[in-house]
């Protein structure tokens, strides 16, 4: 081993020898001269030798002692190297063991904490997840054995990576660090988006550009031009050589300079303006450096203010490490060497990608929903330059490169002057669809999917597209995803409109709890499809995508894109081969996900035809059957648990394996076997060749389980928290970093396991141990229940629940009835459902007296003996406001009413009055915390978090003694008249200038003694300079201006007193001849700004409507109000009956709607000033009869 590794430095753990003689020193070095050091053994245990190469180490200090304890005190200017290995008999999680219970333990969670007080870094191994063994049958391993190294020591080895080697007589394995690897040649060409902040790049893109001379098809051409442009900018590297240490370096040495001069005298004016220069330089360099880094970093959650390429700087050495591959382990083989590993994975994935029989069979009678006629319409419309423009925009600018290396930010940054380029490259599409092989072509990255993976199976290949291609894909995938939902039945729940990945997680559970209470007998399949997207027919997705209805041009774009795929292989940054492919969807292509739900909607109409047919039975609850569940290639079958139903299951998946060109891998599926004898389970399993579903269990990263939560159930969340934390380093953060770290993990981690479920008080405990603030998140799903009517998950709840009469809301149940997953959900619901409104239209949905639909509060509270004296407490707002009687509405009430009960009464006719109901429309359900209503987790999080976050122990106190107090109301200016004021703003500047002219004079001549003075033609231009600079400009006062005959202009405008307090609103209404045809003033009660100019525009309206004008300029002082009627639906939900109303009422006139400044809408000001005083709306064509 030490011959072969070429190793450097041996360390040999409980060796059991009292000492080690210079023989058998050699022997282990196999030859050559060691130099060692020992501690022997304590007898039948212990024992240690470190051997080492004297050429290469020429210095290394040996302390050791048994029960070694050293204590230094030491002051470094920088943090030292660090790297610790060895036998550390500890585990950090779970995870890091096989067999034996799986708890968290105390020893995980100091072994945890002391890597992290220390800032270590765990360097992950490969070639095995193991290094222990206990020897027994069953055996236990473990990850006892590890690498650590601080950041520091990564800065100096950023690929270090150690490998598990060949364990033989010991029970541990031998690990191997290496630090320097193998070379596997240069990277690709990348485009920095850095380069953007030069000025002379950005000319020199355009120019370059505009040079390229090409020929060919427009893709060719195309092409062609991003191919020389990537020769031009190689030239202006090489000429450029940005180097950020170095010009740091020199433009800091520079600035020392100015600043020491200074510290002696007065810098001159030129020193200062070079002085500003070169920290503009240095800035600029920072920002390059940041992004250089965080191109490859590639971590959403970072946000550019947190300016720290040192933070970049070690996600990108994170990334590296972890996705280089060193070594694999081929039918027992250990292969190292990098030509070899690259031949093994070109062969494979040369496999991977060759279809087998491009002729499958297709099953014609198969039943599918078929698109509608104007949405397979839209599908083919001509691409618009804002479509294009949209989708460039859209991309993420620091996305992995393809082929071509080029980032969105390119795109972005030269859309200008290669726009007429782009719009050619998309009509020839649009005509003949892809023309050009290298906009077809594609690296394909490897990312491990686990942490020791050694075989070509264990990576998950990314494709990086060109990135013309790209955006061809983007702006195909638009239209496709607005039109998927019609033909993608609801039993898939990826990637379409409205449907989330927790929807099959909620019914499964579900249907795991139902039959855990029933005597039925019922078998769930979760089935792994082998390489799903890398395994699609080509043929089998074009033929069902026909039987969909999709237009024969669409059809034939898609065939062209998924054909023209063409691969090279990325290993450890170099590229490898080149090779064509035959079937697959790309994993990286944005058209893939929504292409592989048309595939995945085969074998739901398979399975769905056999439960139409009857030889197939599915589970059900009540009379909803639930035979399938999918999501991407995750799919879990579902049927009663007898053989013969299995056998015809089979025989379904065995067809569309056929037809499809997808695999299942039946060893890593599993069938749960719901009430079902343990023989009978299995012989079924035998039948499939597939192991038992073990509860608890997962599907799609949530926990699956019968009865009720355990602490384990956790784990797994708790680890990955741990993992989450441990790369990114706080020291590396700002304060406002770090807090968008905790809240990003808190996002992608526990909150996806709260949706669903309870989080026991010790997890919370542990979360906060990690984080310090725990966010909650229980209601999601509860909120989305009245919106999604129509979704499966929603089904299956109503069928086994039920729902309220009104069926916004899930029905009480007894806590017996319920899973915990839903026992969990609606122990939040009085929370949720305080802050819930309704917005009615019809109000056949809404009940009058107890859904808050208009106030803050149903009218059940508001109105508690009127509603006492309610005959139907379940009455609809609709009936209600249909019942007009003369003296007002009928309540239905069930007496006459006494003295004091006519008054409320009176006061809820004249609220009721007041709503506006819209003649056409749905109900709606409103989340109140929000101004739009629409529920989100943030606003959640915010109203069920304590007013302080909590903070760790002591803080306070340290800042109490440590910062200064801190003043307030100082005036910094003294007490002066407004006359003072006004004199000294009105005061010549020419003294200031003078003493400007006065330091450039200084500067430009060092001794003015005996000198000519200035030339006086250049004293005269520069003083005409000042005067003209600083002239009194005249204000920028904006004119009303009246309308082109033969329109009429309406300008309305609110005022509220306070803000909110009391409101006015005030208009006027006057023709092209600025004669007055109508003004109005009048109160608009108590409220904010904004519903006091809505108010305004629709009295405004209402009077239009009045003198019957239909074609009219609309003109207000407020932008939001403007923006508001110009597009229905999008004010608040407070102040939506009001544009309702404006809405319905001006549907079919001719409106243009124009924001103007306050100065052009003085009238109407001052008119809604007067209104907040007045008694009531006043109206007239005389200003001196309302003013």
């Amino acid at each position: 081993m030490v011959k072969k590794h070429k190793v450097k430095l041996l360390f040999l753990q409980e060796t059991k020898m009292k000492e080690i003689t210079a023989t058998t020193a050699r022997d282990l070095w196999h030859g050559g001269r060691p130099t060692w050091e020992t501690l022997e053994a304590d007898g039948a245990s212990g024992g240690i030798v470190m051997m080492w190469d004297q050429g290469t180490i020429e210095q290394l200090k040996v302390e050791k002692g048994r029960n070694y304890k050293n204590g230094k005190l030491s002051q470094y200017m920088g943090q030292p190297l660090m790297q610790q290995g060895g036998d550390f008999n500890a585990i950090r999680s779970p995870s890091e063991k096989k067999g034996g219970r799986r708890t968290i333990t105390a020893a995980m969670t100091n072994f945890q904490s002391f890597i992290s007080d220390h800032e270590l870094i765990d360097l992950g191994l490969s070639g095995g997840a193991y290094t222990w063994t206990n020897g027994r049958k069953p055996p236990i391993l473990a990850k006892l054995d590890r690498f650590l190294a601080n950041q520091q020591w990564l800065d100096l080895f950023g690929a270090s990576s150690n490998s598990v080697l060949t364990r033989i007589a010991s029970d541990h394995n031998l690990i191997l660090l290496e630090t320097q690897p193998n070379s596997w040649g240069p990277s690709p060409f990348r485009f920095e988006n850095c380069w953007l902040l030069e000025d002379e790049f950005i000319q020199g893109l355009q120019q370059w550009w505009e040079e390229l001379e090409v020929n060919g098809t427009r893709g060719c051409q195309f092409s062609q031009k991003l191919k020389g442009l990537k020769g031009k900018i190689k030239i202006w590297c090489k000429e450029r050589k940005l180097n950020f240490e170095k010009e740091r370096t020199d433009i800091l040495s520079m600035l020392d300079t100015f600043n020491q001069k200074e510290e002696q005298q007065d810098l001159d004016i030129f020193e200062e303006v070079e002085r500003d220069k070169l920290r503009r330089e240095a800035e600029k360099l920072d920002t390059q450096e940041l992004i250089y880094w965080r191109q490859r970093a590639h971590y959403k959650w970072i946000k550019e203010g947190d300016l720290n390429s040192k933070l970049f700087h070690m996600i990108a050495s994170h990334r590296r490490r972890i996705n280089r591959i060193n070594m694999l382990q081929i039918d027992g083989q250990t292969i190292t060497k990098p030509e070899v590993i690259e031949e093994t994975f070109v062969k494979f994935y040369k496999d991977l990608y060759e279809e087998e029989d491009q002729q499958r069979p297709f099953p014609e009678n198969l039943k599918v929903t078929v698109l509608k006629e104007e949405a397979a319409q839209s599908l083919i419309e001509p691409f618009t330059e804002e479509e294009i423009n949209t989708a460039i925009f859209s991309l993420s600018g620091d996305k992995a490169l393809g082929p071509d290396g080029f980032t969105a930010e390119f795109y972005k940054a030269g859309w200008e002057f290669m726009k007429n380029d782009i719009m050619n490259l998309f009509q020839e599409f649009y005509d003949d669809g892809i023309t050009s092989d290298s906009m077809g072509s594609s690296f394909i990255t490897l990312i491990p999917k686990k942490e020791w993976a050694a075989h070509p199976k264990d990576f998950k290949p990314i494709s990086l597209v060109s990135s013309h291609y790209k955006i061809i894909s983007r702006v195909l995938a638009s239209p496709l995803k607005r039109v998927l939902g019609q033909v993608i039945s609801k039993h898939q729940s990826a990637f379409i409109q409205g449907r989330q990945i927790l929807d099959s997680a909620i019914i499964l559970h579900e249907l795991v709890h139902q039959y855990s209470k029933k005597i039925e007998r019922g078998a769930i399949l979760k089935l792994d499809f082998q390489k799903a997207f890398d395994k699609v027919n080509w043929c089998f997705l074009d033929k069902i995508m026909e039987k969909m209805g999709f237009p024969q041009q669409w059809r034939r774009w898609i065939s062209s894109c998924i054909s023209s795929a063409r691969f090279s292989l990325i290993l450890n940054g170099t590229v490898k081969s080149y090779f064509k492919s035959s079937r697959g969807l790309r994993q990286g292509d944005p058209l893939s996900p929504l292409l592989f739900n048309i595939v995945s909607e085969g074998l739901c109409a398979m399975i769905l035809e056999g439960q139409e047919k009857g030889w197939l039975l599915d589970l059900s609850i009540k009379n909803l059957h639930v035979p399938i569940l999918q999501f991407a290639d995750d799919t879990v079958l579902l049927c009663q648990g007898t053989n013969e139903q299995m056998l015809n299951a089979i025989t379904v998946l065995n067809l569309y394996q056929i037809a499809s060109g997808q695999n299942i891998n039946w060893e890593k599926s599993s069938m749960l076997g719901l009430n079902i004898e343990d023989e009978l389970e299995e012989h079924m399993r035998s039948i499939i060749g597939c192991p038992k579903m073990i509860l608890p269990s997962t599907y799609l990263g949530l926990p699956l389980y019968q009865g009720r939560a355990t602490k384990q159930i956790w784990n797994n969340v708790i680890e990955r928290c741990q993992k989450r934390l441990e790369t990114w380093k706080g020291k590396f953060l700002s304060h406002a970093g770090r807090v968008t770290l905790v809240k990003a993990t808190l996002a992608r981690i526990p909150t996806y396991y709260l949706s669903l479920m309870e989080c026991p008080a010790s997890v919370v405990k542990k979360l906060e141990a990690i984080q310090r603030t725990f966010l909650w998140c229980g209601s999601d799903n509860l909120f989305k229940y009245p919106l999604e009517k129509s979704a499966l998950w929603r089904q299956v709840l109503d069928t086994k629940y039920g729902s309220t009469q009104n069926k916004w809301l899930p029905r009480k149940c007894s806590n017996s009835t319920m899973s915990s997953l839903w026992k969990g959900i609606m122990k939040r619901a009085p929370e949720v459902i305080r802050h819930i409104r309704f917005h009615v239209r019809t109000g056949t949905k809404v009940n009058f007296w107890t859904d808050a639909w208009i106030g803050q509060n149903p009218l059940s509270i508001s109105f508690p003996a009127v509603f006492h004296l309610s005959l139907n407490k379940e009455v609809k707002v609709s009936s209600i406001m249909s019942n007009n009687i003369l003296a007002g509405r009928d309540l239905q009430l069930r007496r006459d009413l006494k003295e004091e009960e006519v008054i409320q009464v009176a006061e809820l006719v004249q609220l009721i009055d007041s709503q506006y109901m819209p003649s056409s429309g749905v109900d709606e359900i409103i989340w109140a915390p929000e101004p739009d209503g629409e529920y989100t987790v943030a606003s959640y999080y915010k109203l069920s978090q304590p007013t302080a976050s909590p903070s760790p122990s002591g803080t306070y106190h340290i800042w109490k003694l440590i910062a200064p107090a801190k003043k307030f109301k100082v005036n910094l200016c003294m007490p002066a008249s407004f006359q003072f004021l006004i004199e000294q703003w009105s005061a010549s500047p020419l003294p200031y200038w003078g003493k400007i002219l006065w330091k450039a004079t200084l500067a430009a001549i060092p001794c003015i003694h005996g000198l000519p003075p200035l030339p006086l033609p250049v004293l005269k231009k520069f003083w005409s300079s000042v005067v003209h600079f600083t002239a009194p400009k005249p204000p920028n006062m904006v004119q009303w201006k009246p309308p082109l005959p033969p329109l009429v202009k309406l300008n309305f405008d609110g005022s509220s007193i306070r803000n909110p307090g009391h409101a006015g609103v005030g208009g006027v209404i006057r023709d092209s001849a600025g004669e007055i045809l109508m003004a109005y003033s009048g109160p608009a009660g108590v409220c904010g700004s904004n519903v006091a100019e809505a108010k305004a525009l629709l009295t405004g309206i209402k009077l239009l409507k009045q003198l019957q004008i239909t074609s009219v300029e609309i003109e207000g002082d407020s932008q939001l109000v403007i923006g508001w009627a110009r597009k229905p639906g999008s004010a608040p939900w407070a102040m939506r009956s009001i544009f309702d109303e404006i809405h319905d009422t001006v549907r079919d006139w001719r409106i243009a709607w124009m924001a103007t400044p306050r100065s052009a809408n003085s009238l109407a000001d001052q008119l809604a000033k007067v209104g907040v005083s007045a008694n009531g709306l006043n109206t007239s064509q005389s200003l001196q009869q309302i003013l």
